[in-house]
């Protein structure tokens, strides 16, 4: 479960890094501007977002770690939702 877990993590801030820089970009930014709405960090800030930016900046970050580790291994329901909790957790 363990390094299951670490596999999640790792797709996660990676894509998660490269997203949030896509979007950075002069082009994207009118996605991305709308998170910048909030002036203070507060936890909803995390997810106040456009829905093209909570698909690519969260949802598939989150997500694709146990659909590419799914492919190759057996993946273990309850690593996915200590995964799922984790994050959730982890915004908050």
């Amino acid at each position: 479960m363990l390094w299951q877990f670490i596999f999640f993590m790792l797709v996660e801030d990676v894509l998660f890094y490269w997203s949030h820089s896509m979007l950075h970009n002069p082009k994207l930014y009118w996605i991305h501007k709308k998170h910048h709405e909030y002036n203070i960090t507060v936890t909803i800030a995390a997810t106040y977002a456009h829905p093209l930016e909570y698909l690519l900046g969260n949802a598939v970050p989150t997500g694709l770690g146990y659909h590419i580790l799914a492919k190759f291994t057996p993946v273990h329901y309850i690593s996915i939702i200590a995964w799922l909790v984790f994050r959730l957790f982890e915004t908050g």
